[in-house]
């Protein structure tokens, strides 16, 4: 807008005419046309006046005429524009924002909700009370209504909730960022909305960072911002970088950092100036379980003489943080209170796990467990898993069941049995119940089955066709704004630079009436007349001599303004007197000296025929015989007549050329505003490339023959209307009439539009950021230009013509000269006028060379596209040998049907990546197999970026279906057909509906037209996201957005499947709809690899498993393997509570620090059990590992329940060495 707003005033100033001071002067408020104004008149003090600006020009002459008045009246612009800026920022601040008139309901009675009065004990007064009666949806979200909450002093207050619930909204209206429509948001009993923010800290989940400055950087701002001193700046700023592990990156700028590293970043900033109450929006969105951990023993050491406020949809770090609970569904308020008053309220009983085998016998454990517990209720959330719920009352019968359970296991055939207090879980889907049917979808039966009828061949190209034409309209559509606004700007502002430039100081004489084509042939007389008023004379004297010849010829020159300017003006500015002054006289005593302009035709002649004048009159002689003689009118003259106008030859100089072809400046322009319109479509590139659209539509299967060559032709179509409406725009500003010239200047914009256009798709390769982009090849392309319009020969710069700008200059001057020449050579065909026997009827015949040379360029830019595109110049990588490859017979010996046999296979591969190097990995997948890869910060992610050609293989080897995906030889496209890709960071275009995202998608995978629908609405069904399709990506919630990526990469069920933290962010709620779309798919032939740092997926997914660490992998073998290599052992996980067990338990009077907890448990565990070792300690959760086979696992339980009130254990879970064991023992070591 502000782009447009500017240019609307520079076509103003182009059309106004200066004389209009009634328009002119008010047009000065914006300061866009007063500093044009103001120009103007500073170029006419230094054209005119040979002085520029001066202090005396402020006021000379009239007030309403001084260069004074200007600068004034852009002051008051100024001055009026911050009142309005001020006003409406008060007014419509905005999204985030409260107006100055809202109006506040006040009405708290009306609230009908009350908050459950439990508090046994004495609690502080609420620092901060919420009483939000309603606030107003954004986008389809569900509105906030009834909310009412206190949060206190030294607590953290954990608001949980699924996707869409209000947990925002709820953040924002504490914050005073989007005030509810009706209640009040107190802090200290002062409403936020009428007292300052200063008090509040927020980290909103947008991560609101300044992409340019440093990490520092960006923490000084907010401590600025609060007035703090800079030797405790400096001190704090050191201490959070320290704690979330961000000293390292302290000297990177924001836009180079992570996406984990700018949330931590934002979290830091929420604690700059030390506020009192801190708001955290998903604190630990997308961060690593180690990274999660650093922000929870942040939060934990800074809650002192603080409040806390934090939103997530984790319902284990709601359980390890919060002081408090705010449960919430659809925008209502479920459950509010402590953790002990949620487990009072929603049952306080235990839980009974039982893992089995893949033979389920699970009627057998029901059927044995309900003659124990008749109350019990089963459910399975995980795949060969049973959860039992067993209320309070039946404690006493725990132990004999456990007994039966351990001594039938092999019976039943039953892996682990676990027992404990009800987990937080299973309250809380008991206190959300209410919007469980509503939250959830209804998952479709029927498994995305792939589609005998996926399209090949031609059937498949038109296809990819489709969805691509799809892709370029989907990108004018979401930015239709952008697209005309700088379509007719563009268009309007060089119609008023062509208007205002075009003034050739050419005789009107030779312009026919019709326009400005030079087509009269009549004799001209050379007088001072032709050049109308813009004509001056100098006369270049001393200006203490009073030479009366002087007098005289001043007489004797009308119609043209005469000046005096000294030899020494001559000498220093003889560039701007060249183009001022038609020709100049220089008297000296019996000495006439003649000076003419280049710039003004027939200046020469002009000048002799003054000469002639003079000579003819004998005023030298009689004034060098007598200097007082008295200077009569002498009536003899001289007439000089212009011979009709040549043809225009052809010529090496460059420079004569552009004097030739009076269009130049309007052609030249046109071209500048074609490769600046260019750049809106090469801007695509760089964004599909950056943000990973363009590589999911490779992996997808995409040709890039396709590719390129429909966004070449949408492009160029585009393009070339814009070139027609430049040339048309020209003609009709030039008067000229639309004839064969106009024909050919079209036919060359359009051939210049293509190779522009590969051009730019080449350098477009390697840019990163759309500005820069889009600047650099227009500057670039123009500077290359320049040899042009060098007065030397063109066979020195012939290389140039591969530039496309430099050709298109060439072709329009020869379309130029040779149309001039043609009118000139009309009807002629005697000798005087030499060259008109040679002139074609085709102006683009003039210039064929010209055409080849864009012809060959474009050809030549789209090959090195296409190289480009293959890896053609990349690195060779070095072959590597003698890995081990365990489970399957070595590499070397395999045939190539062996090869294919496999889906997947890595020999040896190598990647020195900065981050996460890979080292020596061999890895191999057959059809149906499902490995998963484990261990954080192992270099996963580089191992799947590397099998997607994402970055590039040092050494080694990847195939997919035998195909060496990093084989320069062979194309490696043909692999992507057989793959499918669900990165860690979402590479579809946000902006596209999930629709039009998994339209695009299916159709270049070959899924027909008229299944596409069908196809998308069953994936987004399954996957519990349907409602949400025509929503724009962007606006999804992280949740949404990694089960769309999950949709994208099953299209089609692939032969492999590669999944990259296809749950990180998904609700527990929903991590299931994932899971069972990728079981579906499995059992439909799809080998799946998988990386995730959850156990769950790989439990529920993956026969085979790979231990990474540091980029090796330590161990690869079965799920079963791994089970069969426990040893016998019990894990105990334990959450100590003081404060929960105080308000349970009334002996109880003293509570104890958190480290003499820790060493209790850890005492009594040694004494009772002998072998225990604590191998995780994090905020009151402990893990304990049990190494004590003799011990059965109801005694365990026996022993730790009849002592965890004098212990302090506030819930735990008991139960066999499983898997889960051996992954947290490669991550984290035996702390006692």
């Amino acid at each position: 807008m502000i782009v447009f707003y500017s240019i609307i005033f520079f076509i103003l100033y182009m059309f106004l005419h200066a004389g209009s001071k009634a328009l002119l002067y008010p047009l000065c408020v914006s300061f866009q046309f007063g500093f044009l104004t103001g120009l103007r008149k500073i170029l006419y003090y230094e054209k005119y006046d040979n002085t520029g600006l001066q202090w005396n020009h402020f006021l000379r002459g009239k007030f309403l005429d001084s260069f004074a008045l200007i600068p004034i009246i852009m002051l008051m612009g100024a001055f009026i524009s911050l009142v309005l800026c001020s006003l409406a920022e008060l007014c419509c601040p905005g999204r985030y924002g409260a107006s100055m008139f809202r109006r506040s309901s006040r009405d708290h009675d009306s609230l009908g909700y009350h908050q459950n009065p439990q508090r046994t004990r004495k609690m502080s007064p609420a620092v901060v009370q919420t009483l939000i009666l309603s606030q107003r949806s954004h986008k389809g979200k569900p509105p906030l209504t009834n909310f009412a909450m206190n949060m206190y002093d030294d607590q953290i207050t954990a608001i949980l909730g699924l996707s869409d619930s209000g947990k925002s909204a709820i953040t924002n209206s504490i914050s005073g960022s989007i005030p509810p429509q009706s209640g009040s948001v107190k802090i200290d009993d002062r409403d936020i909305a009428r007292s300052t923010r200063t008090l509040v800290g927020l980290s909103p989940q947008h991560n609101p960072l300044f992409a340019n400055l440093t990490v520092k950087q960006n923490m000084y701002i907010f401590y600025a911002l609060r007035g703090t001193s800079a030797h405790g700046r400096v001190r704090s700023t050191a201490r959070y970088l320290k704690a979330l592990e961000l000293w390292q990156v302290r000297d990177v700028k924001g836009r180079c950092l992570s996406t984990a590293d700018r949330r931590r970043l934002s979290v830091a900033c929420a604690f700059c100036g030390n506020p009192r109450i801190v708001v955290l929006d998903e604190p630990t969105e997308s961060l690593e379980p180690c990274e999660r951990r650093l922000v929870w023993d942040l939060l934990q050491s800074e809650k002192r003489c603080r409040t806390l406020i934090i939103t997530t949809y984790h319902i284990e770090e709601a359980d390890v943080l919060g002081d408090r609970l705010a449960i919430l569904c659809d925008g209502n308020l479920l459950f509010n209170g402590t953790s002990t008053f949620l487990k009072n309220t929603h049952g306080s009983g235990y839980q009974l796990v039982c893992s089995q085998g893949e033979v389920c016998e699970e009627p057998q454990i029901t059927s044995l467990i309900t003659s124990y517990i008749p109350e019990t209720t089963a459910s399975s959330d995980k795949p060969f898993e049973i959860s039992y719920s067993i209320p309070q009352s039946y404690c006493r019968s725990i132990v004999p069941l456990l007994k039966e359970l351990e001594g039938g296991a092999n019976c039943f055939n039953m892996g682990a049995i676990g027992i404990g207090t009800t987990p937080i879980i299973n309250k809380f889907v008991k206190a959300t119940s209410p919007c469980a049917d509503s939250s959830r979808g209804n998952c479709v039966g029927g498994s995305p089955e792939p589609d005998e009828c996926l399209l090949y061949g031609c059937n498949l190209c038109l296809n990819q066709w489709r969805a691509m034409l799809l892709k370029k309209f989907y990108q004018i559509k979401h930015n239709f704004l952008v697209f005309f606004m700088l379509f007719f700007l563009m268009l309007l502002g060089a119609a008023a630079l062509q208007r205002y430039s075009y003034s050739w100081p050419i005789p009107d004489k030779y312009r026919s009436h019709a326009g400005m084509d030079f087509v009269f042939q009549d004799r001209l007389p050379l007088k001072l007349d032709i050049y109308g008023p813009r004509c001056r004379v100098a006369f270049v004297r001393d200006f203490n001599d009073e030479n009366p010849l002087i007098g005289l010829l001043k007489r004797k020159i009308t119609g043209c303004r005469t000046q005096d300017i000294s030899a020494k003006d001559l000498d220093t500015k003889a560039d701007i007197l060249n183009n001022v002054y038609v020709f100049g006289i220089k008297i000296n005593k019996c000495a006439y000296q003649i000076y003419y302009s280049r710039k003004f035709l027939h200046s020469e002649a002009v000048a002799a025929a003054l000469i002639g004048y003079l000579a003819n009159s004998e005023f030298l002689d009689l004034f060098c015989s007598d200097a007082n003689a008295k200077m009569e009118t002498r009536t003899k003259a001289i007439t000089f007549n212009n011979h009709p106008y040549p043809s225009i030859q052809y010529s090496e100089n460059s420079t004569i050329r552009q004097i030739d072809c009076f269009e130049s400046g309007s052609l030249y322009l046109n071209l500048l505003c074609i490769s600046i319109f260019s750049g809106f479509f090469a801007a695509f590139i760089v964004r599909e490339r950056r943000i990973g659209f363009k590589l999911l539509q490779q992996v997808e299967g995409i040709n890039m023959t396709t590719f390129w060559l429909v966004h070449l032709l949408f492009d160029w179509f585009l393009l070339s209307i814009f070139s027609v409406s430049l040339v048309i725009v020209m003609t009709l500003l030039l008067q000229k009439s639309f004839d064969n010239e106009t024909v050919a200047y079209a036919f060359a914009l359009i051939l210049f539009s293509v190779a522009l256009l590969l051009f730019l798709y080449l350098l477009m390769q390697f840019f990163a950021r759309v500005m820069y982009a889009w600047i650099i090849p227009v500057v670039l392309l123009f500077i290359l230009a320049i040899p042009f319009e060098w007065p030397v020969p063109e066979k020195e710069f012939a290389f140039l013509y591969i530039i496309p700008t430099y050709a298109a200059i060439a072709l329009v001057h020869a379309i130029c000269i040779e149309a001039s020449s043609l009118k000139v050579c009309e009807g002629r065909n005697d000798k005087k006028f030499q060259g008109c026997e040679v002139h074609s009827h085709w102006c683009v015949i003039a210039g064929l060379p010209y055409i080849l040379a864009l012809i060959g360029a474009s050809m030549l830019f789209y090959i090195l596209l296409l190289l480009l595109a293959r890896g053609s110049f990349c690195k060779r990588r070095k072959r590597r040998t003698g890995g081990e490859y365990t489970d399957y017979c070595d590499l070397q010996r395999m045939t190539q049907n062996e090869l294919r046999n496999h889906t997947l296979l890595l020999e040896n591969v190598v990647v020195n990546y900065q981050n996460s190097p890979v080292k020596d990995v061999t890895i191999g997948l057959k059809p149906m197999d499902v490995l998963g890869l484990v261990g954080e910060r192992s270099g996963k992610t580089s191992i799947n970026k590397v099998i997607v050609s994402e970055i590039m293989l040092s050494s080694g080897r990847v195939l997919v279906k035998g195909i060496d995906v990093h084989n320069r030889k062979i194309n490696r496209y043909k692999a992507y057909k057989y793959m499918g890709y669900c990165p860690q960071k979402d590479y579809f275009e946000p902006k596209f509906t999930g629709r039009e995202n998994l339209k695009i998608f299916c159709l270049i995978r070959g899924i027909r037209s008229d299944k596409v629908r069908e196809v998308s609405e069953e994936l987004a069904e399954n996957l519990n996201f349907r409602e949400h399709l025509q929503k724009s990506s962007k606006k999804y919630t992280v949740s949404d957005k990694r089960k769309l990526s999950t949709a994208i990469a099953v299209i089609g069920t692939p032969p492999l499947i590669i999944l990259d933290e296809p749950t990180a962010g998904v609700e527990k709620a929903h991590r299931s709809d994932v899971l069972d779309v990728l079981k579906s798919v499995n059992e439909c032939g799809s080998t799946i690899l998988l990386s995730s740092n959850n156990i769950e997926d790989f439990q529920s997914l993956c026969n085979r498993m790979a231990l990474l660490k540091r980029g090796k992998v330590v161990g690869i073998g079965s799920v079963e393997s791994f089970r069969n290599s426990l040893t016998p052992g019990l894990i105990l996980m334990v959450k100590i509570r003081p404060h929960a067990i105080i308000q349970s338990v009334r002996n109880v009077r003293l509570q104890p620090s958190e480290q003499e907890i820790v060493s209790n448990i850890t005492t009594f565990l040694l004494h009772t059990f002998k072998s225990v070792y604590l191998l995780e300690e994090l905020q009151g959760d402990l893990l304990y590992y049990i190494h004590n086979t003799t011990i059965p696992l109801a005694d365990a339980f026996k022993i730790i329940e009849q002592n965890r009130h004098g212990l302090f254990i506030s819930d735990f879970l008991l139960k066999h060495e499983n898997m889960e064991l051996t992954f947290v023992a490669q991550n984290f070591r035996i702390l006692k």
